[in-house]
């Protein structure tokens, strides 16, 4: 799958598919090749199949896994499983809250040193989970604006603002 999505290529999306469904008909209760299944398929524009395999996984997996948040996710917008995105991960919090980016939407988010060249990325990832409002804090003015314009180039109707 790893190569199918660097090199985008409908056969090797195919293969894996294939592949995937024959480890799911082998071990029915294989939550990861399910997923996997699910991924091949969304790649290969066949959504609703992809959307069967990926609710199917939620029902194997608990919702603090960080794979359970992205996958409720593709079950309702599947071109999402199509697009690069950032490893599901969460991280616990000081209060002991598990956040992920997934998490993101409909949130106000804000990113510190965002110019810079970690900053800048995170940008460019949280702005795909579609966060209610991107807050930009950076010390260079160029590198602010660099940024702000090219999140404002990607993803034109994504609230951002730059502090």
């Amino acid at each position: 799958m790893a190569e199918a999505s660097n090199k985008h290529k409908e056969e090797l999306f195919s293969r894996a598919h294939d592949e995937a469904a024959k480890a799911v008909s082998d071990y029915s209760n294989f939550p990861d090749a399910i997923l996997l299944d699910g991924k091949a398929l969304a790649n290969l524009h066949q959504d609703d199949a992809a959307k069967a395999q990926f609710e199917r996984f939620l029902k194997m997996k608990s919702p603090d896994n960080p794979d359970y948040r992205r996958v409720r996710r593709f079950v309702s917008q599947p071109e999402l499983a199509r697009a690069r995105m950032a490893p599901p991960f969460s991280v616990v919090t000081a209060d002991g809250e598990h956040i992920s980016m997934d998490d993101l939407q409909g949130k106000v988010v804000l990113v510190t040193g965002a110019g810079g060249s970690i900053g800048s990325e995170l940008c460019r990832q949280i702005a795909t989970y579609d966060p209610a409002r991107l807050l930009l804090l950076e010390q260079s003015e160029v590198q602010l604006f660099q940024i702000e314009q090219e999140l404002k180039r990607l993803r034109p109707a994504q609230p951002s603002h730059a502090f």
